[in-house]
């Protein structure tokens, strides 16, 4: 009767539906995949801090970065980044440890 077409209407949708969402898995474009330079930064940090995890200077680590390909503003991000993550600290004003 009419709950028979109704149920019927309702499968031929999800069937439909189904069908779109696998032609969108399947034709999904490739996400290009995020390069992050943290694991260069920390070892960078790293190498300048020493065995002792000394303290290191702001201006010393981002002139480092620096040389070793970061740009200025992403110097700064990284150790925003390396902050925010936990991996370093901030000791006092201007000078980071590891944490």
């Amino acid at each position: 009767m009419n709950y028979e077409r109704i149920i019927n209407y309702l499968l031929d949708q999800i069937e439909q539906r189904d069908a779109e969402i696998a032609e969108l898995i399947k034709n999904k474009p490739n996400q290009p995949k995020t390069v992050t330079k943290l694991p260069d930064f920390i070892t960078t940090f790293e190498q300048i801090s020493g065995p002792k995890k000394d303290d290191v200077s702001e201006r010393i680590l981002l002139n480092t970065l620096i040389d070793k390909g970061f740009g200025p503003r992403e110097a700064v991000e990284y150790v925003q980044k390396a902050i925010q993550n936990g991996q370093i600290y901030e000791r006092k004003t201007g000078y980071y440890q590891r944490t």
